[in-house]
């Protein structure tokens, strides 16, 4: 408890579970204050009630009632209009110490003289450059405090002799705004960077990185947006439209890879063994991308027999066939794939966007002797290999090449689905007799409640279930189910 916030400590028993053990174990009263719906007064709890989405108010006068999401609101607007209480923002923010004892980072543009103390460098001389020509020195202090033509000048204020402060700013003060920065890096108004660059470019649409930037980075840049929007050099408030945070790979042990642990997997040998497309691959099926989870050798060459199959699958010649019904079939599963593999590429859903790819190879590897050079085999080829494009871009390459087909596969469109081609024109609905699933059966999408009422009782599993029985009612939801009430 000493460890936990400022000045005066609020203690919540009944809703808080650190404080719920805290009051239990030195026997404190606990008192309610939100409770579900439905509770009498007189229960005791067994443990914190942190249900707060759908508790409401007790033991609180003329708030009990209150739905707890509402409660924070009306409170706080009860306390402004009796002049008891208002709403402020509690700021978490602290100093930053920006100053650091090396060469690398923009130097602090501070100037001292024993006249007149301590001096800002005019905007005029701004920004002050780092000298080429430091030596690095085993010292132990930045060699900028060793460099005479740099660290001795003349005062702006004055003109007597003067140094300058050796020190650099925190590196993170040239990443927290580099995007703006990297637009336009030769640019020579008299602002940082082309306002015309930054109102096209900007805000970033999509912000990916590890979690642990959130305390750091993450926060210098909103920053960073913040001042310039005050200063009119952008017209927006946050920087980053979505921002999406990646999982850690782990060692196979599931501990975060190290030296010391003697679990690091080397990706370059990685590489050499299986070829980089197969690597790239199984890091993005092996996981959900924004978790990560631990590295398994098995995987990497699961998707290198994978590749193996694609490539005897697309480029190995069978004879000539055709089967009409195999074709509906295969550019079904085709379109269906575009749709799902363009969404979860989308939502940065990688191992099912890998996994929907390795589902129509399956389809097309049942299928190929049926319909092989057809209009619709041909499709499902450049399609798969289309989709496969951006998490395995050599093999794919490769193949496109020896099909003949245009290059570079990396300079195609991407394919579209057609609805109408992907709609499949069966669904399997479930049978049920008195809300217990019985049997699954296969029916044409759309069927009328008359007729999946037909089907079901003139399913065998469902008349032996029905047999000297009475059938109260037939409840048909097309495309879903059909449940059979019996007495």
């Amino acid at each position: 408890m000493m460890g936990y916030g400022t000045g005066a400590i609020m203690a919540v028993p009944a809703h808080d579970e650190r404080d719920f053990d805290f009051a239990r174990k030195f026997q404190l009263p606990i008192k309610i204050v939100i409770a579900p719906d439905g509770w009498n007064g007189q229960e005791n709890l067994n443990e914190a009630y942190i249900g707060v989405e759908e508790g409401r108010l007790v033991n609180s006068d003329l708030f009990n009632g209150t739905p707890a999401l509402k409660a924070k609101a009306v409170v706080t607007a009860w306390l402004t209009e009796h002049g008891l209480g208002k709403k402020t923002v509690n700021y978490r923010l602290r100093d930053w110490l920006i100053s650091r004892q090396r060469y690398w980072g923009a130097p602090i543009p501070i100037i001292y003289c024993e006249r007149c103390g301590t001096v800002p460098v005019p905007e005029k001389d701004l920004p002050v450059l780092l000298p080429e020509d430091a030596e690095f020195l085993p010292t132990g202090e930045s060699p900028l405090k060793y460099h005479e033509s740099f660290r001795k000048t003349t005062c702006p204020k004055c003109g007597g002799p003067a140094e300058r402060e050796t020190d650099t700013m925190d590196t993170f003060m040239c990443s927290s705004w580099y995007p703006y920065g990297y637009l336009s890096p030769y640019y020579k108004g008299n602002v940082p960077f082309n306002p015309e660059e930054a109102k096209y470019w900007l805000p970033i649409d999509l912000y990916t990185g590890g979690i642990e930037h959130a305390c750091m980075h993450l926060i210098y840049i909103r920053f960073f947006t913040k001042v310039m929007r005050d200063l009119g050099l952008v017209d927006f408030d946050e920087p980053v439209v979505k921002l999406r945070n990646q999982g850690i790979i782990l060692g196979e042990d599931s501990e975060k890879m190290s030296k010391s642990r003697g679990n690091v997997v080397a990706p370059d040998d990685l590489v050499q063994k299986y070829g980089a497309d197969a690597v790239r691959a199984y890091l993005m099926f092996g996981w959900r991308w924004e978790q990560g989870g631990p590295w398994d050798g098995k995987g990497v060459e699961g998707i290198y027999r994978f590749l193996n199959r694609i490539w005897e699958l697309t480029l190995e010649k069978v004879p000539q066939a055709n089967s009409a019904e195999a074709e509906k079939i295969l550019r079904r599963k085709t379109h269906q794939t575009i749709a799902k593999a363009t969404k979860e590429i989308e939502n940065f859903s990688f191992n099912t966007y890998l996994a929907s790819l390795m589902e129509l190879s399956n389809v097309m590897a049942k299928y190929k002797v049926e319909i092989y050079a057809t209009a619709s085999w041909e499709e499902s080829v450049k399609t798969l290999l289309l989709l496969m494009a951006p998490a395995c871009p050599h093999i794919t390459e490769e193949i496109w090449a020896r099909l003949g087909l245009p290059y570079s596969i990396h300079n195609q469109s991407w394919p579209k689905s057609d609805p109408n081609l992907a709609a499949e024109e069966t669904v399997e609905i479930v049978l049920q007799i008195n809300g217990k699933i019985r049997e699954k059966l296969v029916v044409p999408i759309g069927s009328s409640p008359e007729e999946l009422q037909n089907m079901a009782m003139q399913n065998e599993v469902i008349q032996k279930a029905i047999a000297g029985k009475i059938v109260k009612k037939v409840i048909a939801v097309p495309d879903r189910l059909v449940n059979v009430v019996i007495i």
